[in-house]
């Protein structure tokens, strides 16, 4: 999804399984955190800002590909 999807973000998590969010940089993604407390799984960028710390609890279903990896995020989503 692109632009404003506020007042889709509650249907989105309902409907969806998965989640990714792929950046460059990032601080700390509300987003992400926010898919994952409604259970989706998240696809995210190994970003060096500490994130990976935050969202890999020891038990969690987390995949981190490479930034820019469009192939490497395919070939979680096939394999989920």
């Amino acid at each position: 999804m692109r632009g404003r999807v506020s007042r889709f973000v509650p249907e989105f998590l309902l409907n969806n399984d998965v989640f990714v969010l792929l950046s460059d940089t990032e601080g700390l993604p509300l987003s992400l955190i926010e898919a994952m407390g409604h259970g989706l799984v998240p696809i995210a960028s190994d970003i060096p800002s500490g994130v990976a710390e935050l969202i890999q609890p020891p038990d969690a279903m987390v995949f981190l590909t490479p930034i820019g990896d469009v192939r490497a995020v395919a070939t979680v989503v096939e394999d989920l």
